[in-house]
């Protein structure tokens, strides 16, 4: 997976990608993001001037959409940010982490730097965007504990092959067969088990058919 990109270094592809022209950091200074204004329909306005030696002149501003952290949260950790802090033990090593498990692009161009609660665990923390954050805005709740394992370093293997079935146990569920057999109750596939919950219109000998 590539990593993604710091906010101004996205910003930059942005600008790369409308325009004919390109530019790579070293021939442009931005300034710092504000709330945009203007009577144009995005949340954020940066202005850009070329680096010294640079064969352009003059200053642009650009407008575009920042992320709000809540919307980040929903689309990439609907159920919660939840990460060990073993070994962690500042916002930057936090950062560091969260790019890893989610891919994220967080740097201390958004959040500032400083050090992590030292317990006790779980505890939840707030991540507030900074205003001269390219990327995002807002905030997020991240939880530290010290037993929880990455879902990935769990569960490793990602190449599972084929889904046809052969490897799903009988046992809990169905098993295999056809008719009107129940798999997990070892009956002859004619009668139900002694607590089928009965549909009206059925005798006690008789079943619906699946």
């Amino acid at each position: 997976m590539t990593p993604t990109p710091d906010g101004k270094t996205r910003l930059l592809n942005l600008i790369n990608l409308k325009n004919t022209q390109q530019l790579t950091m070293d021939q442009v200074v931005f300034s710092n993001p504000r709330v945009n204004t203007d009577p144009v329909p995005a949340n954020t306005a940066v202005d850009a001037q070329p680096a010294l030696q640079v064969m352009y002149y003059g200053w642009q501003t650009y407008y575009y959409n920042r992320q709000s952290l809540s919307d980040w949260a929903a689309a990439n950790a609907p159920n919660g940010v939840v990460v060990s802090v073993n070994g962690i033990t500042t916002i930057g090593e936090l950062l560091v982490l969260l790019n890893n498990l989610y891919n994220a692009g967080f740097s201390t161009q958004d959040f500032a730097d400083g050090p992590l609660p030292t317990g006790p665990y779980p505890q939840n923390i707030i991540l507030a965007a900074q205003s001269t954050s390219y990327a995002f805005t807002g905030s997020l709740l991240v939880t530290l504990s010290t037993n929880v394992i990455p879902f990935g370093e769990a569960f490793p293997v990602t190449n599972l092959g084929d889904l046809d079935g052969t490897s799903v146990p009988a046992s809990g569920g169905w098993a295999s067969g056809s008719g009107n057999q129940f798999g997990g109750w070892g009956g002859d596939g004619d009668d139900c088990p002694s607590d089928w919950p009965y549909r009206t219109g059925y005798t006690d000998q008789q079943h619906p058919s699946f």
